[in-house]
């Protein structure tokens, strides 16, 4: 009886359609849960514009920032916001940093000349703004890596590069490698 099984066949087929349909959400929901999303590098720096002038208006340093005589506790996100602000060097005079963040290239000297870099997440990693601190260090490219984590000491000092558009840069005491950060983001 081809009839009599034709209903099992079609009950059989809808059952298994809904048990392939569950298994393929359950493996996604396991995968999104389990499998960390990937940090942000410098191929999203090349896609957005570092220290944009969006990042520098909305998370603009305030007074007490300026004023402030502790520049030690500073983060790559409060200097790039000072040297969005300012570029007179005897502000910057006998102030030095002590920053961590991934190495990029600055793009109009990236022999000589890096940043810095960090993210800056408002909400989540789609609006992440990347902002940098310059650091001028010739032939950097033979010690350090893109997207590699570093730990940078040194004085603000005119920047010597001819190709830069930085006037400013870090004059690197210390270059220092280390890891990533559980959250290499800042808010």
């Amino acid at each position: 009886d081809d009839t009599a099984a034709a209903p099992a066949r079609a009950s059989a087929r809808a059952r298994a359609s809904r048990v392939a349909v569950a298994a393929v959400v359950t493996i996604t929901v396991v995968a999104v849960l389990v499998i960390p999303p990937r940090t942000l590098t410098q191929s999203t720096v090349t896609q957005r514009a570092l220290n944009s002038s969006t990042v520098a208006s909305d998370t603009a340093p305030d007074q007490e920032l300026l004023g402030t005589s502790d520049f030690s506790t500073l983060g790559v996100k409060d200097w790039s916001q000072l040297l969005a602000q300012t570029t007179d060097p005897t502000f910057f005079t006998s102030k030095s940093v002590d920053i961590t963040g991934f190495v990029s290239a600055d793009p109009d000297d990236p022999d000589d000349v890096f940043y810095v870099t960090r993210f800056v997440v408002t909400c989540c990693a789609v609006d992440a703004q990347p902002v940098g601190v310059p650091v001028y260090q010739p032939g950097w490219k033979s010690t350090l890596q893109t997207d590699e984590w570093v730990r940078v000491t040194g004085p603000f000092a005119s920047n010597p590069s001819a190709k830069s558009r930085q006037p400013l840069a870090v004059m690197p005491q210390g270059v220092e490698q280390v890891d990533q950060p559980a959250d290499p983001y800042v808010y």
